[in-house]
């Protein structure tokens, strides 16, 4: 089985992704100003051209395009968060749960006998969590 990274092993991480996401924010923010010219157009009488609005498709283009990027990447997060945290079944020869009653106490609480290999276990259950659990 594989071992899992320890708190001190993954501190690193968080750090590193906040930065590289403000990397990603800041380059966001100067690269259209590097790749489209800021210069002010004149004609030859030395008036101002008035100025011109936006092409559609490049825009629509642009935004197809980012939302087709997104999209696949929310769709490969899903898929190895899918993958990664799936649960996991028991190992052989480990204690095996079974229910074998459950008596609703009030409105959200239950009480559940439980046979863990052998013996018989009694659980008080409510909204919140596991609250008790009895061996018997």
């Amino acid at each position: 089985m594989a071992e899992r990274p320890t708190a001190a092993k993954r501190s690193w991480r968080f750090p590193v992704l906040c930065g590289v996401g403000a990397f990603v924010v800041v380059l966001r923010m100067l690269i259209p100003r590097w790749v489209i010219p800021t210069g002010e157009t004149a004609d030859a009488s030395g008036a101002q051209a008035p100025p011109t609005g936006p092409e559609l498709a490049p825009l629509l283009t642009r935004f197809a395009v980012t939302t087709v990027v997104v999209l696949a990447a929310c769709a490969l997060t899903a898929r190895v968060c899918g993958r990664r945290f799936q649960p996991r079944a028991a190992e052989p020869g480990g204690p095996a749960f079974e229910v074998l009653e459950a008596v609703p106490v009030g409105g959200r609480c239950c009480v559940h006998l439980v046979r863990a290999g052998d013996e018989l276990l009694r659980a008080g259950v409510d909204a919140t969590g596991l609250k008790s659990l009895l061996h018997r």
